[in-house]
């Protein structure tokens, strides 16, 4: 064989092997259903600033004290914040962040738990376990918040 035919075997080999793992990567493994990093990242961050404009328009209690403002405050925030965090849980997380996704999303249900109860006692005006719940969901919050940073999300 020429050395001229030999470069060519090799340079399509290059090229076919390139192609067949930016495949691999792009699919992480053959799943169509799982994004990159980077379009997973994308996507759920678009999805994110997106609810933080509209979260963004919902004024915090002027008195946190006050549980018929804590009581509003929450109820104009907590169905954007579930319908936020079931748009991004719809994505597929690539198979390396899968375990810390599931994370996220476990602190981030049990922050809006929280959140929740925050809400039902402020409704009830039970003053000390509304604050309670309310730091419950500051603690969750926190957490995910944490993690929220090792997986690449900016919401």
């Amino acid at each position: 064989m020429s050395r001229k035919a030999l470069l060519l075997v090799l340079a399509l080999g290059l090229v076919a092997t390139g192609a067949g793992a930016g495949i691999v990567f792009a699919f992480e493994g053959g799943d169509p259903s799982r994004l990159t990093r980077s379009a997973y990242l994308q996507r759920a961050n678009a999805i994110c600033q997106t609810y933080a404009k509209r979260l963004d328009r919902i004024p915090p209690p002027l008195d946190p004290a006050s549980p018929g403002a804590v009581y509003e405050s929450i109820g104009l925030a907590l169905p954007l914040l579930r319908e936020q965090s079931a748009q991004v849980r719809a994505l597929a997380p690539p198979r390396v962040l899968q375990a810390n996704v599931n994370r996220f999303f476990a602190l981030t249900d049990q922050s809006l738990g929280h959140l929740q109860r925050t809400r039902l006692h402020a409704g009830r005006r039970e003053l000390f376990p509304m604050v309670q719940a309310l730091a419950a969901f500051g603690k969750s919050r926190d957490a995910a918040k944490r993690l929220r940073r090792s997986v690449g999300f900016k919401c």
